[in-house]
Formats: structure tokens, C-alpha cells, sequence
């Protein structure tokens, strides 16, 4: 088949979700020529689009620090990577508070949630992901530095002397080269792949597998997080975990609450609830003690 030559970049993002828009803004901003390879559109692509847009960072606090990073080892049950944690812990904070530069509608709490540590929330309103990453696409479309490629999925990652080289892509049922002297893969997951998933459609492993083939090392390929907070009947929709501090709780077929025996209740670490709530013949969402003014405020579809 016939492969066209594209264009040629200094850097090549794959994936136009949240991670992706921002290593192609961090990679101009060094003086960088950026391409940007998204199978669906960026900035409406990934699961970046469902999140409520509320990014949990620790700050400087050194006793916070540690309080975080046991939080943290904690949920991941000790099997955590602990040199990207803390690098997270570390920079989180500043990486969030850069956004400020080109979203100056982002809002920074410093709100105490009951069922967190104090921390740090950062949030754009509405509060929805698909507000935050269109206003980063719209920021990028200024950029000269930077060119989006949407309808595009990565193929093949291309080598020469053991050195990337670029890109194949697919695009229209052609086959397309970009030449690159780096590549990013921001791809995401591939829980699309599952019957039951509250992921994006694009969520397919493609980047995983670029790398796979490319005999890239993979790790911890089989924690796939099932999000536990979801309702199913009459439609479904996903709910967020702050709806549980306002007075929502989950019921079993016997109207027993049944996470009310575990320190957090509802707000469990996520792989204990999914395996209470596999556990049930049927589970119930009860809002009855919710303000209503909250639900219309934050969750007008329930």
C-alpha cells in the first residue's frame, strides 16, 4: 500500500485528551514543533471529556506530602510506582496552577471534602471535562507551534538505528508518514474494550499496542479500574463521588445499606466498592437526603 508523506515535526503527541493537549502546549512552549495525532476530535476525545473536571493536586505542605503519598500507597495496595508518584506529588500543584496562564477561568479551592484529606481542588465551570479541554483546544488553535490532526489513528511507531523516526497513520483508508525525532503516546486505556464500560468509544489500547509491538516494556497491564459510581436504570449515567457527602447512598435488594460497616462507607477506595456492589443481587441509588438545590445544581440529570 502507498504511504504519503505528511509533514515533519519535532515532536508527535498520539491522543488528543487532556495528557496529550498538554504535553504538545509543554513541548512548544520549549521551542518544539508540535503535531498533534487524534483519532477522534482533540479536545473532544478520551475520557478526559466525562471527568467533572475537578483535579486533586497536594500542596507543599510537607506533613500533607506524606499523609498523601501513605493515601495513595494505600489505595494502590503498595504495588504503586513510587518514582511517578512522586513526581505527581511534587509537581502536581504547579502543573495545575500553569493552567492559569491560558485558562483564566479556572477556579483554585482550597474546600476541606469530608471524605478526602484537605486538599486542593481546581475545577472549570461548568463543571464538566468537555468545558476545560475545549477552552485548552481553543488556546492550541493560537498556536502556531502546534497542528491538530483529527480523524487520524496511529499505526505503526517508525524507527531507524534503534531512534524513533516517525509515525504511521491512518486516515481515510490512507495510509500517511510523519516524520518526527520524538513521539508521545497519550492514548489512554482500552476499557472500550469490555461489554460494560462507562469509557469513550476511542478508549481502545491503540497506543498501548504501538508500543507492544515496538517491544516497549509494559507494566501492570491487568489493573483495570471498573468506576463503581454509575446508574444503569432508567438510563445510564455516570455519577461522581461527591453526591455521597450530600446524603446519596447505595442500597441492596433487602434496603440495606450495605457499605454502611466500612470506614468510608460509599467513599471506599474503588476496588472495594466494585466488589461489594458485584456482591449484591441489585443496587439502588437513594437520594431522598440530598439538598435539592445541590442536585440541581450539580447533578441535574438524577
Amino acid at each position: 500500500m502507498l504511504i504519503n508523506k505528511a509533514g515533519q515535526y519535532d515532536v508527535i503527541v498520539v491522543g488528543g485528551g487532556l495528557s496529550g493537549m498538554h504535553a504538545a502546549i509543554e513541548s512548544s512552549r520549549h521551542g518544539a514543533r508540535v503535531a498533534i495525532i487524534s483519532k477522534k476530535k482533540t479536545g473532544k476525545s478520551g475520557a478526559s471529556v466525562v471527568s467533572k473536571s475537578i483535579h486533586r493536586f497536594s500542596p507543599k505542605d510537607p506533613s500533607f506530602k506524606r499523609t498523601y503519598q501513605n493515601k495513595a500507597l494505600e489505595a494502590g495496595r503498595f504495588v504503586n510506582d513510587r518514582a511517578l508518584m512522586e513526581v505527581l506529588i511534587d509537581n502536581g500543584s504547579d502543573s495545575v496552577e500553569n493552567l492559569l496562564s491560558y485558562l483564566p477561568k479556572l477556579h483554585l479551592n482550597k474546600n476541606s471534602l469530608d471524605y478526602l484529606l484537605s486538599s486542593n481542588t481546581a475545577y472549570h465551570n461548568p463543571k464538566k471535562g468537555i468545558f476545560l479541554t475545549s477552552k485548552i483546544r481553543e488556546y492550541i488553535e493560537n498556536l502556531a507551534s502546534i497542528s491538530i490532526h483529527d480523524g487520524f489513528t496511529g499505526v505503526e511507531i517508525m524507527t531507524k538505528n534503534n531512534s524513533v523516526c516517525g509515525l504511521i497513520v491512518e486516515n481515510n483508508n490512507e495510509l500517511q508518514y510523519f516524520s518526527a525525532k520524538c513521539i508521545i503516546l497519550a492514548t489512554g486505556g482500552y476499557a472500550y474494550i469490555y461489554r460494560e464500560t462507562s469509557t469513550t468509544n476511542d478508549e481502545t489500547g491503540d497506543g498501548i499496542a504501538m508500543a507492544l509491538r515496538k517491544g516497549l516494556q509494559l507494566t501492570d497491564m491487568e489493573f483495570v479500574q471498573f468506576y463503581p459510581y454509575r446508574v444503569v436504570s432508567p438510563a445510564i449515567h455516570d455519577i461522581f463521588p461527591n453526591l455521597f457527602s450530600e446524603g446519596a447512598i447505595f442500597l441492596n435488594e433487602k434496603n440495606e445499606r450495605f457499605m454502611a460497616d466500612f470506614p468510608k462507607q460509599e467513599l471506599e477506595n474503588r476496588d472495594i466498592l466494585a466488589r461489594e456492589i458485584f456482591k449484591q443481587k441489585e443496587v439502588f441509588l437513594n437520594i431522598d437526603n440530598c439538598p435539592l438545590s445541590y442536585l440541581l445544581r450539580e447533578s441535574p440529570e438524577l
